[in-house]
């Protein structure tokens, strides 16, 4: 038999607005004496701040990430290689292709269209619902590493330098490199291929190789072209990574 017996309802005053509304207990705990209306504008409020605090953060990272010159890129401007980036916005990491290269001469807009696309990234905040909450969160990709070839260079030749300092920041550059979800790794292959370099750039490939990273890497030349001073046992491989997942 259904339960006809009607509910009974208490006066309670709104901690909020001080107004007087029926509720279903007689003496409901302090944070919990709201008015549906009060309750609606707090939960409103809760989203604006949480929604404007996350726009924060996203601008810091952001601007971590990009140099300043790339930070104001106008899609717009005549100079700017649209047609790439109508591309490059629409490619997002799959198992079978986790990476995108950019390969071409200088001038075509390649480091801009990758910055721009790791933005994208940082932008599209994900939505997490929370069981005791009756709103969604929004959370952000922080795990975002960019790296040039310049670089690379530099933290491998100088990871074991007498500088404390410096060591300790060229070896947190290369682990970072290795650990984000997130890569850029622009100008790959402006670099000597000193056997130490070699053997860092095909660890830090294999890992990301292997775990099906998403990574964005930016090159004048094919992959084959700027590792063919590469010994062949590393830089055929190296190679063949770079193009099988790209």
């Amino acid at each position: 038999m259904t339960d006809i017996t009607p509910t009974t309802t208490y006066p309670v005053k709104c901690r909020y607005c001080g107004e007087t509304y029926q509720c279903d207990e007689p003496n409901p705990g302090f944070m919990y004496c709201l008015c549906k209306t009060c309750e609606d504008r707090i939960e409103s409020e809760e989203q604006e701040r949480e929604r404007r605090a996350l726009e924060k953060e996203i601008s810091k990272t952001i601007a971590r990430l990009t140099p300043p010159r790339f930070r104001q890129t106008d899609i717009h401007h005549p100079a700017f290689n649209l047609r790439l980036w109508e591309q490059v916005k629409e490619w997002n990491p799959s198992d079978k292709i986790p990476w995108l290269g950019l390969i071409g001469e200088t001038g075509l807009c390649k480091t801009r269209n990758a910055y721009l696309r790791l933005e994208e990234v940082v932008r599209t905040p994900k939505r997490l619902q929370y069981p005791d909450r009756k709103t969604e969160s929004l959370v952000y990709e922080t795990s975002i590493e960019v790296i040039t070839a310049s670089e690379f260079a530099h933290a491998v030749r100088n990871q074991y330098s007498q500088n404390a300092e410096e060591a300790r920041d060229c070896r947190n550059l290369l682990d970072s490199a290795h650990s984000v979800k997130w890569l850029l790794f622009d100008d790959l292959g402006k670099f000597t291929n000193t056997p130490a370099i070699i053997a860092a750039l095909f660890g830090l490939i294999d890992h990301r190789h292997s775990y099906n990273k998403p990574t964005i890497w930016t090159s004048n030349l094919p992959p084959e072209e700027f590792l063919a001073s590469a010994p062949a046992d590393i830089g055929a491989p190296l190679a063949g990574r770079l193009i099988e997942c790209s």
